[in-house]
């Protein structure tokens, strides 16, 4: 994620945030325990994200509306708990697994150097309370699809290939009805939040005009998703860049002279002025 090339690249998108997250391995059949690791790691930061996001509404809110400020502290929590679930999720596959070759460990401040969170830029204080009301309730209803697409992959049928036996351990078919137990809570808490959202904006904003917001976000968050997808293309496109900067560069090299400093006196008082 933090190649160097991703620098030039990566603008100021959200990474898909509010749990557009990328979903990175369900086709990997090689791994499939690493790649769901992965991708449950990534939700997790996006998970994190929103809370906070929502936790910056209520502080805005709080002195003008207190009971809509409290539903955003509702909300937020249900974020953190949702952050629990899939850390939760993630240490028992890596249990089932014995060991793991993907990097899990989770870092709050990594939601800000992944593009989740801009700490200048919060959605409360960038949109009104309109466009926010319809942004959530978009957002929360893609995330309940996604979720639900997880659930259906992580379902018994679906994942022979994760049926990991081994003496001494959890059998994973126990493991995964636990999941999709987990799932469903999550599956709740995000349609209760999108219904919320929209129904306020449903008393707020015009039929027609209502329709062409939300068309509008579902666009953008396609774009998001898009965007998030086509990292590894992005990486390659700006990593090209480099080396052709590089490249050019590099003759120039042989038309700078850089002085002989061994028949030069470093201690000379004179000289040692000039460096201040």
């Amino acid at each position: 994620m933090a190649l160097f090339g991703n620098a030039i690249i990566k603008t100021r998108v959200q990474k898909a945030l509010f749990k557009s997250a990328n979903k990175p391995g369900f086709r990997k059949k090689k791994d499939p325990l690493n790649s769901i690791q992965e991708t449950l790691h990534e939700f997790s930061f996006a998970e994190f994200s929103s809370a906070v996001e929502m936790l910056q509404a209520a502080k805005r809110r709080d002195s003008k509306d207190a009971k809509m400020a409290f539903g955003f502290v509702k909300h937020a929590l249900d974020e953190y708990r949702h952050t629990a679930i899939f850390r939760s999720i993630i240490e028992v596959l890596k249990k089932q697994q014995g060991r793991t070759k993907c990097e899990t460990r989770f870092i709050p401040s990594l939601t800000i150097k992944k593009g989740y969170i801009n700490p200048n830029s919060f959605l409360f204080d960038k949109f009104s309370l309109n466009r926010f009301s319809v942004f959530i309730g978009v957002n929360e209803g893609a995330a309940h699809k996604l979720f639900l697409d997880l659930r259906g992959k992580l379902a018994l049928h679906n994942n022979k290939e994760l049926m990991v036996l081994q003496k001494d351990s959890i059998h994973l078919e126990q493991v995964l009805k636990k999941i999709q137990q987990d799932f469903d809570v999550i599956l709740g808490d995000e349609a209760r939040h999108a219904q919320f959202a929209l129904g306020y904006a449903r008393k707020k904003i015009a039929p027609r005009r209502l329709k062409r917001m939300i068309f509008f976000e579902k666009v953008s968050s396609k774009i998001r998703t898009l965007y998030a997808h086509q990292a590894p293309l992005n990486r390659g496109i700006a990593a090209t860049i480099y080396i052709f900067v590089i490249s050019l560069t590099w003759p120039l090299k042989f038309f700078v002279r850089v002085p002989d400093r061994e028949s030069q006196n470093l201690l000379d008082p004179i000289k040692s002025k000039l460096m201040l």
